[in-house]
């Protein structure tokens, strides 16, 4: 097999981050999407080690339905088969069978150049909507009908496989959390929100949400550039499990960057 020396990561089913997507995670760069569905891939992997009293997560990848799929034309069940498609990768990316044996499903979003993250409780029916910025945008304006789209499809996929609370799931409506580090000015570093909301979300209540960032005006950006840091060694640390680490200079290279750059 031919090896592309561009590439510096790649799951086993496919999903692939080449050395100029990583480079996006140097400070004032907005994510590229295809880190974030490693990310998934990471956390995935690190939840069969999690605490045996924390909910069962599975992390999915962004592009669970495209761009098309939301378009409220489209038949339903092309969009079904899509999610059907994409879902059926991550349960063989997860070696599971089912989706049934977990509690929370998380499903990044890309929307107009800016990520966010639903999360889906999948034994006390919720959906939670967790989005960096602070807007008091009118909600259906804000996210243009995704959120609600992306739970009825869910939703049949579940009733298809047989989950006990695809209904009840089906009646939530959907709340955008409001925490208390949103943010007014930044939205270049939505991305490592939503990697850090992931990382730390468990469907508690906010108060008690160990997410350890401060507000916007209290040194967050010094905080998300650490991030950056953190999680370019944790993409480091999976080398043997996402089979390649060809280009180590450059990466190491984007490391030291970041960190001098890290409380700019």
């Amino acid at each position: 097999m031919l090896i592309n020396r561009n590439t510096v990561f790649e799951t086993k089913h496919g999903i692939i981050v080449p050395m100029v997507s990583l480079e996006t995670m140097y400070p004032g760069l907005k994510v590229h999407i295809s880190v974030l569905d490693c990310w998934s891939a990471v956390l995935n992997s690190e939840d069969k080690f999690r605490n045996k009293k924390d909910p069962k997560r599975m992390f999915c990848y962004c592009n669970m339905l495209g761009d098309k799929d939301f378009d409220i034309t489209v038949n339903e069940e092309e969009r079904i088969k899509t999610f059907n498609t994409n879902m059926d990768r991550i349960l063989r990316d997860t070696e599971k069978k089912t989706i049934i044996c977990f509690d929370l499903l998380f499903i990044p979003i890309l929307y107009s150049k800016h990520y966010y993250v639903i999360c889906f409780n999948l034994t006390q029916p919720q959906v939670h909507v967790i989005d960096n910025l602070a807007s008091k945008a009118d909600f259906d304006a804000k996210y243009g009908q995704r959120p609600q789209i992306m739970q009825k499809t869910l939703c049949s996929y579940l009733e298809i496989v047989g989950h006990p609370l695809a209904s009840e799931l089906k009646m939530c409506k959907p709340v955008r959390l409001e925490m208390p580090w949103r943010t007014h000015y930044n939205s270049v570093d939505c991305g490592i929100f939503v990697m850090r909301h992931m990382e730390t979300y468990k469907c508690t209540p906010i108060k008690v949400w160990l997410c350890g960032l401060l507000k916007e005006v209290e040194g967050q950006r010094g905080q998300l550039n650490d991030l950056r840091v953190k999680y370019l060694v944790k993409y480091s640390c999976r080398i043997l499990t996402y089979k390649r680490m060809l280009l180590w200079p450059r990466f190491i290279s984007l490391q030291r960057y970041v960190m001098r750059r890290r409380k700019h």
